[in-house]
């Protein structure tokens, strides 16, 4: 932003609180974001009151979230930048999210689809923005992840039918031959 206090004026303007996107912190020269919130005195807003919070924090949050070490994970702002991601972050944060999940953010709140990453993993992923701070979260999981999961699944049920048209097989013989039996008996009888 031009400003560095830009993200605080919607709070005077509105006398909402409001979730900065990421922006260059005059005091750190490092990327920041902020939650402002007004305060009110005799029903004006005289003062903002805010904290701010560095995209490590995010970083943290992510890796709380356990997920597997080859799935994608980022959080992203308002301007779909990137304010902390699973795989290098020190490389991505502060950049725009790539381009195919950019064309869905821009369309939706949520959806999904198969995308490629900022290092060039295709990866089928979901996302979600906040309708009130316009942040949002994406996760992807590698395709070929997803496809090697597929293929072993399928080769278990295909093993699995075939297992069980054999019992089938046997099953009908075994009841073949004893009608067969059945026959042989009534036919001497007859």
């Amino acid at each position: 932003k031009s400003d560095a206090l830009d993200h605080v004026s919607p709070v005077f303007e509105t006398g909402q609180a409001v979730v900065s996107d990421l922006y260059l912190s005059p005091e750190s020269n490092r990327l920041v974001m902020s939650v402002d919130v007004p305060v009110m005195v005799r029903g004006e807003v005289r003062y903002s009151l805010g904290i701010v919070v560095p995209p490590e924090q995010f970083d943290n949050l992510l890796r709380a979230q356990s997920l597997p070490g080859d799935w994608f994970a980022a959080v992203f702002d308002g301007q779909a930048l990137l304010a902390a991601r699973s795989h290098d972050p020190a490389q991505f944060v502060g950049h725009p999210v790539a381009d195919g999940l950019l064309r869905q953010i821009e369309r939706s709140l949520e959806g999904s689809g198969e995308f490629t990453t900022l290092d060039g993993v295709p990866v089928y992923s979901s996302f979600s923005r906040s309708p009130v701070s316009d942040w949002g979260v994406s996760i992807g999981i590698p395709r070929a992840l997803l496809l090697a999961d597929m293929l072993r699944t399928s080769a278990l049920l295909g093993v699995g039918i075939a297992l069980l048209f054999a019992a089938g097989l046997l099953l009908a013989r075994a009841i073949a031959q004893r009608v067969g039996r059945s026959f042989d008996s009534l036919s001497a009888a007859a």
